[in-house]
This record gives C-alpha cells, structure tokens and sequence, in this order.
C-alpha cells in the first residue's frame, strides 16, 4: 500500500501497470529505449536472521541486514513486446 501511495505522489498520471527492467524481461517485454522511469518504489534487499523471522515484536534497532532501495519502475506503455 505505500508503494502504491508512493507512485502517486510521483506521477500524476494514471498508471496501468508498473514493473521494473527485469519484470518486464520475465514477462516477454523491454522497455523503450529513451524511457525515463515513471516512479521509483522500495524494495526490501538483503535477509532477516532467524530469531527475527520467528518474534515478529522484533525490536527495530536489532542487527538485521534487511534494508530497503528505491528501484525505478516503468508503466505498461513504457514497454513493447520483445
């Protein structure tokens, strides 16, 4: 839902579908060559230890190597078949 929130706060278009370079590729499309990107999201990178997959009170500050990037996602008309 935030990414969602987050997307619409950057464009104030309607968007249809949106996917980053490899979605697209996995979905037998590539984006346009010249394509600026119409949104950026975040995307968790990296993974939880064990005892923070099992207490789900987990405390914010522990040693965690979760972490989050913004990833540029394109708009279905941004793309065309490969």
């Amino acid at each position: 839902v935030f990414n969602q929130c987050f997307l619409v706060s950057q464009n104030s278009a309607t968007l249809s579908m949106v996917g980053g370079f490899r979605q697209w590729g996995k979905a037998g499309r590539h984006v346009r060559k010249g394509e600026h990107a119409c949104g950026y999201i975040y995307v968790p990178i990296g993974k939880r230890n064990e005892e923070e997959k099992e207490s789900p009170t987990a405390e914010a500050g522990s040693n965690s190597s979760l972490r989050f990037r913004l990833v540029p996602v394109f708009d279905a008309m941004q793309t065309e078949e490969a």
